[in-house]
């Protein structure tokens, strides 16, 4: 049973959270490394511009209209196959637990992990 004293503060502390981490990773692409660098491998790849065009409006109105609470539900409808595109993306190239040593385990040792791409994309659907 939801208890309806807190339940707007769970949604308050998930909208946060959510827009942290779409900010982390505009942070990310503009400021850590050039944004070309991450546009043009995404191009060799085999995507069109549009689709890079459309990830970056997502990324930039989830970061925004997420942590001021405006529109949340639209912009979660607007980013949610983003995030899908992006889990396909990783699960394409990576395996199903995203390792980048391929070996299939979330937790072994090295610099594998798990990408919190498919995460974002069961938050946004809540």
């Amino acid at each position: 049973m939801i208890d309806q004293r807190t339940a707007p503060y769970a949604a308050l502390l998930l909208r946060v959270t959510i827009a942290g981490l779409f900010i982390a990773a505009l942070y990310g692409k503009f400021i850590l490394k050039p944004i070309s660098l991450w546009w043009n491998g995404l191009l060799k790849a085999g995507y069109p511009e549009w689709v890079l065009a459309y990830a970056l409006s997502a990324e930039f109105a989830s970061a925004v209209l997420l942590l001021l609470g405006v529109y949340t539900r639209w912009v979660s409808l607007y980013t949610l196959p983003m995030m899908m595109g992006a889990t396909h993306f990783w699960m394409v190239r990576k395996s199903f637990w995203f390792v980048e040593g391929g070996d299939g385990k979330c937790l072994s040792s090295g610099p594998s992990c798990c990408s919190p791409k498919r995460c974002w994309a069961m938050v946004l659907s809540r």
